[in-house]
C-alpha cells in the first residue's frame, strides 16, 4: 500500500519514534483498562468486577448494580433499599423506605379512627351520619373517644350499648366531687364531728331508703335541736324503737317536706356514689398524683394537643396504628437490630443519599448509562487525553476511592450533569442533565455526527475518535520506519 510523502523537519525523527513506541508499548494495557472500566459501569450480571490489568476476581459490584440491581450480595442496591414492595424484605430483616411510608400511614389512619378529636355534644350524638360512625364514614371501634366540647368532658363509645359513655366528670360534678372529697383525712373514722371520708359516703348510700324519709321542716328541725337540754325529750327519744307507734311518727316526720322531695330525686346519683367502683374512684380522685394530673390535663399545650388528636386525619391514622398487622409491624421495629438500622438510615447523610436516589433524574441518568450508546461512548475514552487520565483512575487509591462509589451514590448522580446526549440539531446544548448551564469540561455525546465532544468554555469542540488515534498510529509508525532508514 501507498504511502504519503511525510516531511521529516528538524528535530521531529525522536519525537516520532518515541510516540509511535508509546503508542505500541501501551495499546494492551489500554485494552485491559478499557475493559475493567467498563466492568466498574455497567455489569449487572450479579457477578463481582474482573480486573483484567491484575487479572483478578474482585469483590466488588459495579457502579450499576449497587444502583439498581437486584443480585448484590452486599446489603441490597440502593434502588431496591428505596422502592422494594411492601412487605418484602431488601435484605433478611430489613425493608425499604417504600414499605415503612406504607405502613406509617396505616399506623396513622388507624388511630384517627380511635380519637376522633373534639366536637360539640350536638355534631357527634345527633344525626344518621355522626353517630357511631368514625371520621372516614366506618362504623366506631368499641372504646373509641372524643373531647365533648360542649360539655368539657372525654367520652368513650360503649359498642354494646352504642352509646357515648362520659369518662371524666363535667366542670360542675368536679365541683361536687371536690366538695365531696374536701377533708378526707384518709380514715376510717366514722365518728360524729371527724372530717367527711368516703366510709360516711358509702354509708349514706346503704341508708338511701331512709334519707329519702327524712324532711327537714323547721318545727321539726327545731324539735329534734332541743333534745339534750331537756331529759325528758333525750328519755323519749331514747325509747323510740321500742314502741311502734312512735316509729311510725318518726318515719313520717315532714313526708310532705320539699327537701325529702330534693333528696329523694337525688336518689339514682347518691346510689352510685355508694358502688365500689365509685368509692374506689373517689379515693383515686383524692390523690396528690391525680390532682396533678388533673392540674397537667387543664393546661393550654395539653387541651391543643387534645384537639389535634380529635381531628379527622389523626383519628384515622390512631385506627390503622391499631390494627393487627400495624401491632405486629411495630413490635418488629422495637428489636435491637431494627432499631439500630433505624438509626442509621435516620442519620442526614443517609436521608439525604436516600432523597437523591429516588429521585427520577437520578434513576433515568442510571438507565442511560446502560445503554449500548453509551458502551460505545465509553470506547472513544482511549484518545491520548483520556487514556493518560485512565492510567491515573488505574492506581491503587483510585481503585480504593471507586470501591466506596456505593457509598456515596450521591456524588456518583451528578454525573447527569457533566455528560449528555443530543443530536445538536438545531444547535449545541446550553444546559446539562441537571438543568443547569453548560460548564467548561462538560461532555455531550453528538448522535448526529456521532461524535464525542467537550464544553471548552465558549463552544463544543470534537475528541478524537478511535479510527483518528489508528491514523495518527499509522502515520507515528510510518515516520519511525522512515527515521530508523
Amino acid at each position: 500500500m501507498s504511502k504519503s510523502p511525510v516531511y521529516i523537519g528538524a528535530g521531529s525523527n525522536e519525537l516520532a519514534v518515541t510516540s509511535a513506541l508509546n503508542i505500541i508499548d501501551n495499546a494492551n494495557d489500554i485494552s485491559l483498562k478499557l475493559q475493567t472500566i467498563e466492568e466498574w459501569v455497567s455489569l449487572t450480571d450479579g457477578t463481582t468486577v474482573f480486573d483484567f490489568v491484575d487479572n483478578v476476581q474482585t469483590t466488588e459490584y459495579s457502579a450499576k448494580e449497587y444502583a439498581q440491581g437486584s443480585t448484590v450480595a452486599a446489603g441490597g442496591s440502593a434502588k431496591n433499599w428505596a422502592t422494594q414492595a411492601e412487605d418484602s424484605t431488601v435484605v433478611v430483616g430489613s425493608y425499604s423506605a417504600l414499605h415503612w411510608a406504607a405502613k406509617t400511614a396505616t399506623l396513622y389512619d388507624n388511630f384517627d379512627d380511635r380519637y376522633l378529636g373534639a366536637h360539640t355534644t350536638g355534631e357527634r350524638e345527633v344525626g344518621v351520619d355522626n353517630i357511631g360512625k368514625d371520621h372516614d364514614g366506618n362504623a366506631l371501634v368499641d372504646g373509641a373517644l372524643y373531647y365533648d366540647t360542649t360539655l368539657n368532658v372525654l367520652k368513650v363509645w360503649n359498642l354494646g350499648t352504642t352509646t357515648w359513655d362520659q369518662s371524666t366528670p363535667t366542670s360542675s360534678s368536679q365541683t361536687q366531687i371536690n366538695t365531696l372529697t374536701q377533708g378526707y383525712d384518709g380514715t376510717t373514722s366514722t365518728t360524729p364531728g371527724t372530717n367527711l371520708n368516703i366510709v360516711q359516703v358509702d354509708t349514706v348510700a346503704d341508708n338511701i331508703a331512709n334519707v329519702n324519709k327524712v324532711g327537714v321542716i323547721d318545727s321539726d328541725v327545731t324539735k329534734v335541736a332541743a333534745i339534750g337540754t331537756n331529759g325528758a325529750d333525750v328519755t323519749i327519744v331514747a325509747g323510740i324503737g321500742t314502741n311502734g307507734a312512735d316509729v311510725t311518727t318518726v318515719s313520717n316526720i315532714g313526708t310532705d317536706g320539699a327537701d325529702v322531695t330534693t333528696v329523694a330525686g337525688k336518689a339514682t346519683e347518691i346510689g352510685r356514689l355508694g358502688t365500689a367502683d365509685a368509692v374506689a374512684d373517689m379515693a383515686l380522685l383524692g390523690t396528690t398524683d391525680c390532682v396533678a394530673d388533673m392540674a397537667i390535663l387543664g393546661t393550654s399545650d395539653i387541651v391543643a394537643d387534645l384537639a389535634i388528636l380529635g381531628t379527622a386525619d389523626t383519628v384515622a391514622d390512631m385506627a390503622i396504628l391499631a390494627t393487627t398487622d400495624i401491632v405486629a409491624d411495630m413490635a418488629i421495629l422495637g428489636t435491637a437490630d431494627i432499631v439500630a438500622d433505624m438509626a442509621l438510615l435516620g442519620t442526614a447523610d443517609c436521608v439525604a443519599d436516600m432523597a437523591i436516589l429516588a429521585t427520577a433524574d437520578v434513576v433515568a441518568d442510571m438507565n442511560t448509562l446502560a445503554t449500548g450508546d453509551i458502551v460505545a461512548d465509553l470506547n472513544t475514552l482511549a484518545t491520548s487525553d483520556i487514556v493518560a487520565d485512565l492510567n491515573t483512575l488505574a492506581t491503587s487509591d483510585i481503585v480504593a476511592d471507586l470501591s466506596t462509589v456505593a457509598d456515596n451514590i450521591g456524588d456518583v448522580s451528578s454525573f447527569a450533569d457533566l455528560y449528555q446526549i443530543d443530536d445538536f440539531s438545531p444547535s449545541a446544548p446550553t444546559t446539562d442533565g441537571g438543568g443547569n448551564a453548560i460548564a467548561e469540561g462538560d461532555l455531550a455525546y453528538d448522535s448526529t455526527a456521532n461524535r464525542l465532544k467537550y464544553y471548552d468554555g465558549s463552544a463544543f469542540v470534537d475528541t478524537t475518535t478511535s479510527t483518528e488515534t489508528t491514523t495518527a498510529a499509522n502515520n507515528a509508525a510510518v515516520a519511525m520506519s522512515i527515521a530508523l532508514g
